[in-house]
């Protein structure tokens, strides 16, 4: 937040923070599908790479202590079966504007 110079700039990079934070579910499923029950630590991991990966990719900077916040924040959310998975993708995305909204208080209380 602190390279960005408009609000243009800053909306673009909140957006690229929104659209990993909406994909943390399914990288928990995935991680889930991979190492079996069990080894939460290592699943966790797994999830914080794939995400570190995705920052690097979008030009955006990795902040561990933030993604591992809302991975938290993935799993205490309870989940239900197929029949409720169209709220839980809504969900993901108020979740994934909280976390904008968040990011960006956190970067400005930085400045």
């Amino acid at each position: 937040m602190k390279k960005a110079n408009t609000t243009t700039e800053k909306v673009r990079l909140l957006n690229k923070y929104a659209q990993i934070v909406q994909q943390i579910p399914e990288l928990i499923t995935e991680a889930e599908q991979t190492v079996g029950t069990g080894n939460g630590a290592l699943k966790k991991t797994l999830v914080l790479q794939k995400i570190q990966l995705l920052c690097t990719e979008m030009g955006i900077t990795y902040k561990n202590e933030e993604f591992s916040a809302e991975i938290e924040k993935v799993l205490e959310t309870p989940q239900k079966k197929d029949t409720e998975c169209k709220n839980v993708n809504s969900n993901s995305s108020m979740q994934s504007m909280q976390t904008s909204q968040n990011v960006e208080m956190n970067t400005n209380s930085n400045n």
